[in-house]
């Protein structure tokens, strides 16, 4: 499918393209290790290699390309180590940001996250796509680390979504690990309706550890 040109801006461009070989990555459209030829993505879309060649420098960026000696551009190969300290990280960051939200959060933003809890449920149930467990599991989060108040916060999680996101496929749509995920939350969610900021807190951190023990039995 090619991209429609016409009177849009080179930003406009840009974005489109680079969007476009985000999700294609994230999506495993484009597989892990496999080479990104700008000459291919120019030809099917429609497009100069410019927006090809730049879209790929900022998902270099991003984490999901990587530029290799005489191979050029490759999608990302996360390894098993690189999910490990990417979660050590992120459950630095996210018991923070409970902590941070513990005072803040809304009757409707309970609501909200008890709606995340029915999602999964319902894939327990299979009444869902266990895929459907991702977005639910991300809003989930989200809600948490927006009620924080704290954008500093926010953008650095943010920024770590786009690598998060290479693995979660493979290691958090089975069963068993979305039962374990939904008692993890309901602890969360009980402290947070507590006011407990420090077992909140703790809960949170327990709970994103236990991804990285799922990964190491893998």
């Amino acid at each position: 499918m090619t991209i429609n040109t016409d009177s849009i801006s080179a930003n406009t461009l840009l974005q489109q393209v680079y969007q476009r070989l985000k999700s294609a990555i994230l999506e495993q459209r484009i597989k892990p290790g496999e080479r990104v030829v700008a000459q291919k993505f120019a030809q099917r879309w429609g497009v100069s290699l410019t927006p090809i060649r730049e879209s790929l420098r900022l998902l270099e960026k991003d984490g999901l390309i990587l530029f290799r000696p005489h191979r050029g551009a490759t999608a990302a190969l996360p390894t098993r180590e690189d999910f490990e300290e990417l979660y050590r990280v992120r459950a630095a960051l996210e018991q923070l940001a409970t902590a941070e939200a513990c005072p803040k959060i809304t009757a409707q933003d309970f609501d909200r996250l008890t709606h995340t809890q029915d999602i999964g449920r319902d894939c327990l149930a299979g009444k869902r796509d266990p895929k459907d467990w991702i977005d639910a599991d991300d809003q989930f989060h989200n809600i948490i680390i927006n009620c924080s108040g704290n954008h500093l916060l926010q953008t650095m999680l943010a920024s770590l979504r786009d690598r998060i996101g290479l693995h979660r496929q493979a290691y958090f749509t089975h069963n068993k690990r979305i039962a374990a995920s939904c008692i993890e939350h309901d602890a969360i969610i009980t402290a947070l309706r507590s006011k407990d900021a420090e077992h909140a807190s703790a809960c949170m951190a327990e709970h994103l550890r236990n991804y990285i023990d799922v990964a190491s039995q893998t």
